[in-house]
């Protein structure tokens, strides 16, 4: 499997922080080594590639002092000009079998992925943070629209199997989406057939991000 972070952009009130992937989450643990070690420890063969733009001197020097080859480090210097699927974009190329997509300030645990073996690709869910973006739920379960002001609230994480995965590719690979945010694309795979399980985390589980 392979993951995709996207932290090529500053947070919001955060710019004079710096690169996100810094940030300490505790005395010892920075995000982007909560991220990587959480990743492995689940999954570990997985292929992270890391998608980095803002305060890009930094993540490089990091990545200079890296020596991990599953940790594969792209550059968007574009960041500024183009949306979320214009990141995943630069990261198209390894896009080629079960893929994971998350935001580059997510703080990960284990608990996320306990018991990891979907059916189909999942869009996950927190009831218990509010978010600007929402998705309705059918009864069977299946993501049908993800927009804002709805109480389905959705994370930054996400997983495509290996044929969503293709389509999701060639979606983003496209010019005229670069400025769409990744919701705008899975609504369009949705509408084209695409089953998304909704993913609902508990509340000893809950997502954290980085403010």
């Amino acid at each position: 499997m392979k993951c995709i972070i996207i932290a090529d952009k500053h947070k919001k009130r955060s710019k004079s922080k710096g690169w996100v992937g810094l940030y300490k989450i505790n005395k010892n643990t920075l995000l982007i080594n909560n991220q990587i070690n959480t990743l492995r420890s689940v999954f570990p063969n997985i292929k992270i590639i890391y998608v980095y733009g803002f305060d890009h001197k930094k993540v490089e020097d990091f990545f200079d002092n890296y020596n991990n080859k599953n940790v594969i480090p792209v550059y968007n210097k574009m960041y500024e000009e183009c949306g979320d699927v214009f990141s995943l974009s630069k990261a198209k190329m390894f896009i080629d079998q079960d893929t994971l997509v998350l935001g580059g300030d997510m703080i990960l645990k284990p608990s996320m992925f306990k018991d990891f073996q979907p059916k189909t690709s999942l869009v996950y869910l927190n009831q218990k943070t509010p978010n600007e973006l929402g998705c309705t739920v059918n009864k069977e379960g299946k993501v049908e629209h993800i927009c804002y002001d709805l109480e389905n609230y959705i994370t930054n994480l996400f997983y495509f199997n290996r044929a969503d995965s293709d389509i999701m590719r060639a979606i983003v690979s496209r010019k005229a989406f670069r400025n769409y945010f990744l919701f705008e694309i899975i609504n369009m795979m949705t509408e084209r057939g695409v089953r998304f399980d909704a993913q609902i985390v508990n509340k000893k589980n809950l997502f954290e991000t980085i403010n």
